[in-house]
């Protein structure tokens, strides 16, 4: 099922209201992206990059540059009741990150991953990786984590139904996201940061209000949406001043402290502006 086939039939966009929001990814110019109107959802209605595209081009390094070490901290951190003695799936594991900083406080970990060289490298490093959600028994998984993966899927309600497979009955799934309210495409409309962000691999960029209605219609139960700030004030400023990346390792850096990183964030989820959202659902 193509991705505006099945936000049309969850109510997130029709022909009516979906709009052109820009001509163009950063790696294909001529790709057209849409905006629904009502939903806020962002997409690629026509054509998309699917998941059986994916090549074995990905260079693996099992060392960590400065934000995925940041992220993988936080998650770590703030996901701990879903993590220790636990036994966890990371969907779209990549590199292992977090499956490997997690193994010794799970009862099991595994990954599951579509690159053959990735697959690879984490199966002769001890930590069991598939290729697909089939390969796992069912009801073995206590929590199954999507981090940033889950824009990336062609057809992501077959996914929900495949995770509530192979979850127990108390479990959960946490997926992290894009979002589609991020401050500098809503709200400042930071024109070079919007070339940057959009992809062709980015099928659908989410709200709060799109991610819930998957999850519903999934049959997920109990779930939470919430906004995750992963990028600074230096940052921004960087993208308003310079209108390039990476301000949180410039020299702007000078500015952060942790608590106006806090404060920031706050700032930006309160208003729902936050760059990344959050979602944790139970399967009853």
């Amino acid at each position: 099922m193509k991705v505006f086939e099945t936000l049309e039939k969850l109510g997130l966009t029709s022909l009516e209201s979906a709009f052109l929001f820009k001509i163009g990814t950063r790696d294909q110019p001529e790709l057209k992206i849409y905006r629904d109107k009502e939903s806020g959802v962002i997409f690629i209605k026509d054509k998309y990059f699917s998941e059986n595209e994916c090549s074995d081009t990905v260079f693996f390094e099992p060392k960590m540059d400065f934000m995925r070490k940041v992220d993988n901290d936080r998650r770590v951190n703030d996901l701990s009741p879903f993590i220790i003695g636990k036994d966890i799936a990371d969907f779209g594991c990549e590199h292992g990150d977090f499956i490997r900083s997690t193994r010794n406080m799970c009862k099991s970990v595994l990954g599951i991953e579509l690159q053959n060289d990735l697959i690879i490298k984490l199966n002769q490093n001890g930590i069991r990786c598939e290729n697909s959600l089939e390969n796992i028994d069912r009801k073995s998984v206590d929590t199954c984590f999507f981090f940033h993966s889950f824009e990336h899927l062609e057809d992501p309600i077959a996914i929900l139904n495949s995770t509530k497979q192979i979850l127990r009955n108390t479990g959960r799934i946490v997926i992290e996201v894009p979002s589609a309210s991020d401050f500098l495409i809503s709200f400042l409309k930071e024109k070079s940061f919007i070339e940057h962000t959009l992809w062709s691999q980015h099928l659908i960029l989410h709200t709060s209000y799109s991610l819930r209605r998957f999850l519903e219609y999934a049959g997920y139960k109990n779930i939470i949406v919430k906004g995750c700030q992963r990028y600074s004030i230096s940052n921004h400023i960087k993208w308003i001043t310079q209108h390039t990346p990476g301000g949180h390792q410039s020299e702007l850096a000078f500015l952060e402290t942790q608590e106006l990183h806090n404060a920031y964030s706050n700032a930006l989820i309160a208003a729902g502006l936050s760059d990344s959202l959050i979602a944790i659902a139970e399967v009853l």
